[in-house]
């Protein structure tokens, strides 16, 4: 007489599985079909105010406070760019164009920037820690307070640039 109270327990436990699973396919369906189309159901202000603040100021991107770890940014022509606060650890910036760019607390640590441009830039309390900037042109650049324990320097150019560091190694 037990063996049939079990099995009659299990079925059920097994039938409203199998409800809830059909209950929840379909609601996800119909969500996907229904609401996720209509733009004044879903709270998509902030990418449609970027989007719109992108068009006013002819597509300048803010990249303040940006994530852009290991990101690979080679030959890219970034004159002018506000990166205050990024964080581009370990990412690829070589031969990169950074003419009048602002990097302030910008953390470049690991980051390869061989050839690359900082002329006029801004780059105060910076870190550049174990960042490659071998033949980068660092003229009139301004690094005061920055880091570059273990940065490789090689044959860079630092004419007429501010360098009260915090450290250098």
């Amino acid at each position: 007489m037990i063996q049939p109270v079990y099995s009659f327990k299990r079925i059920c436990v097994l039938c409203l599985a199998l409800l809830l699973l059909a209950l929840y396919t379909y609601g996800a369906v119909e969500h996907s079909k229904r609401i996720n189309l209509d733009i004044s159901r879903v709270d998509q202000g902030a990418y449609l105010s970027y989007t719109w603040s992108l068009y006013e100021t002819n597509y300048d991107a803010n990249l303040e406070s940006a994530r852009m770890e290991s990101a690979i940014l080679d030959d890219a022509q970034a004159d002018g760019v506000e990166l205050n606060n990024a964080i581009l650890i370990r990412a690829g910036l070589n031969r990169v164009s950074l003419k009048d760019a602002t990097l302030r607390y910008a953390n470049l640590k690991g980051a390869a920037l061989n050839q690359a441009i900082f002329i006029d830039a801004d780059i105060r309390a910076a870190v550049l820690e174990d960042a490659l900037l071998a033949e980068a042109d660092l003229s009139n650049a301004n690094l005061t307070r920055s880091v570059l324990i273990n940065a490789s320097l090689n044959n860079a150019n630092f004419n007429q640039t501010n360098l009260e560091l915090r450290q250098l190694t």
